[in-house]
This record gives structure tokens, C-alpha cells and sequence, in this order.
């Protein structure tokens, strides 16, 4: 097969133009003006919900998922290093369109506690502690909320 072959081959398998009447074409023109105005429609909308998601980003206190969190200080008492850890509580019940829970997300960590008198130590934990303080503290640990999530629950 030469090239002009091919070339008559692939136009061939290319669509050939269609003649259409006054009447089709005037339908074809009016089905365009159509969807050109549903695409205007849905470009608007579009840009409203972006504009919209711009304004949530820029104000977190109005995203759906964000839980309202409040946080406040827990005193562990005089014994304890840290004395104090901050701890969150869920002021939102809902969110995401009262789909989801707002949940608090709980965090464990260490803290040192002063031993009390004829308390055992706890060589296992005590060899992580410096020489000087081994015979004086403890590690213990503590709970706390760190923050609320947004959750399904199921």
C-alpha cells in the first residue's frame, strides 16, 4: 500500500460531513444556546462553591469537619512534673452536617511523680531515669485529651 492509498484508506474511516436542513440546523443552534446555558449555570455554581470553600479555608470556625474545641489546664498535683497538662473538651456535639461525632482524641504519655515513703522502685523504669533521681521519682502515666475529631460512629 502506497501512501496516497492510505491516505484515501484513513479518510475512509474519518466521518463524512452531513448535510442538514434549515429546520436541523436551526434546532442544532437552539440545542446549543441550550447547553450553553446549562454550562454557564454550572460554571456559576461552581464558582460559587469555590468561592465558598475559599471563605471556609480562610474562616476555619465554618468547615463542616471542624469540631469546637476548648482547652483548659488539669492539675496533677504538687508531686507531679509536669504539674500541669492541658486538656480538651468537645464544646460541639455533631459535624459534618451532623453525620459525624465529635470525639476527643486521647493522648498517653509519661510524667515523673515523687515516690512516696517505703514505696518500691520499679528498677525496670528507674534505669531510664538519671542516678541522682532514681530513688526520688517515678514514671507514670497520664491520659489527656489532645483535641476533638471529627468521627463516624458506628
Amino acid at each position: 500500500m502506497n501512501i496516497s492509498e492510505l491516505g484515501r484508506f484513513v479518510e475512509g474511516l474519518l466521518p463524512q460531513p452531513v448535510e442538514l436542513t434549515d429546520d436541523e440546523t436551526a434546532a442544532l443552534h437552539d440545542w446549543a444556546r441550550e447547553m450553553n446555558g446549562e454550562i454557564l449555570k454550572v460554571d456559576q455554581l461552581m464558582k460559587e462553591k469555590r468561592n465558598e470553600q475559599v471563605a471556609n479555608v480562610a474562616n476555619p470556625e465554618r468547615l463542616l469537619w471542624a469540631c469546637e474545641t476548648e482547652f483548659s489546664w488539669r492539675d496533677l498535683g504538687k508531686f507531679h512534673y509536669p504539674q500541669f497538662i492541658r486538656t480538651a473538651t468537645c464544646t460541639t456535639a455533631t459535624c459534618f452536617s451532623a453525620l459525624y461525632r465529635c470525639v476527643p482524641k486521647t493522648y498517653t504519655f509519661k510524667v515523673l511523680k515523687k515516690l512516696e515513703r517505703n514505696e518500691a522502685i520499679d528498677q525496670s523504669q528507674a534505669i531510664k531515669l538519671p542516678e541522682n533521681l532514681r530513688n526520688k521519682v517515678k514514671f507514670i502515666n497520664v491520659t489527656t485529651n489532645a483535641c476533638c475529631e471529627c468521627a463516624l460512629i458506628v
